[in-house]
């Protein structure tokens, strides 16, 4: 591994090849009415070239299901994961980058689970378990031996469920994706709630729902203040986001401006009276789920 010790070190350089092992936690909430048992997310054999992790373009990406010796506990998962990018950055810059391909991995397995009932899976990598290499060319890379990382002596396939990991061809905003998880990750369903919430406070501030409240009007012929019609304007914009439909329980269930409008009266009935009757039902079965298709749309669409 050749070491870089300055910006004029990494100027000789092309390319940079990450090689580490991700390891999936599964951080239950206990605290789930409809809790049943814990999950295991196995993802199969993944490639992919020329796509994004937030800012950064990568040239190719290869993610593999790794089978460890004497593994006692089944929610025990690893992968090894390489990544080659055509420029050379600093090894601090590779470690965040792995750190926000976790995320996406997780944010994207999230997409496919109901977490009412499983938690959510949250996808790691060790600090002190990074290699970074660089090159001239981009065939200088040589893969290394398996068993030099954790005792590792080959791989199988232990797919259950097929993940949809596909990573997105234009730059995104990998904030969202960090706020998500951290939403989706809190024990306790108040939290959750108002957290997920604040993805809707920062559509009423952006200027497509402005012009959204003001396409709506021309269309109705009158004025409409968003205290009273809140909910219709909401509606409204995802709509022009083609942003139709969410998946609830595996099902898929098309938007309505009821689903819209009970999602904002229970969040003022948490806020304002400590009321948290319809909560559960209305984070679960609505919020959430809606939330991870206004996401899943931005990849889509790079809104």
């Amino acid at each position: 591994m050749n070491t870089i010790t300055s910006n004029d070190d990494l100027q000789k350089y092309n390319y940079t090849k990450i090689f580490c092992v991700i390891e999936l936690k599964n951080n239950i909430n206990n605290n789930c009415e409809n809790y049943k048992s814990y999950f295991d997310i196995c993802i199969d054999k993944f490639q992919q070239e020329n796509c994004y992790i937030g800012l950064i373009h990568i040239e190719k990406f290869n993610m593999e299901k790794i089978k460890k010796l004497n593994i006692e506990k089944k929610d025990y998962s690893q992968w090894n994961l390489e990544i080659a990018i055509n420029e050379a950055i600093k090894w601090t810059k590779c470690y965040d980058l792995v750190c926000d391909y976790c995320k996406c991995l997780s944010f994207f397995t999230s997409l496919e689970l109901d977490i009412n009932n499983s938690g959510t899976a949250i996808f790691t990598c060790d600090y002190f378990n990074l290699d970074v290499s660089y090159g001239i060319n981009e065939g200088i890379f040589i893969a290394k031996a398996l068993c030099e990382y954790a005792k590792i002596y080959g791989s199988e396939t232990l797919t259950i469920k097929q993940v949809n990991t596909t990573l997105p061809k234009q730059q995104f905003d990998i904030d969202n994706i960090s706020f998500f998880i951290e939403a989706t990750s809190k024990h306790d369903d108040i939290s959750k709630y108002i957290l997920l919430y604040y993805f809707f406070e920062k559509i009423y501030e952006s200027k497509d729902f402005k012009k959204a409240k003001c396409d709506l009007e021309k269309k109705l012929g009158h004025e409409l203040k968003v205290t009273k019609y809140r909910a219709k304007i909401l509606f409204y914009y995802l709509q022009s986001k083609r942003i139709y439909d969410y998946k609830c329980h595996f099902q898929t269930k098309n938007i309505c401006e009821k689903d819209i409008e009970d999602i904002i009266i229970t969040r003022n009935n948490i806020v304002h009276d400590l009321n948290t009757k319809e909560m559960h039902t209305v984070l679960y079965e609505k919020l959430l789920p809606i939330i991870k298709a206004i996401l899943e749309n931005s990849f889509q669409h790079n809104l």
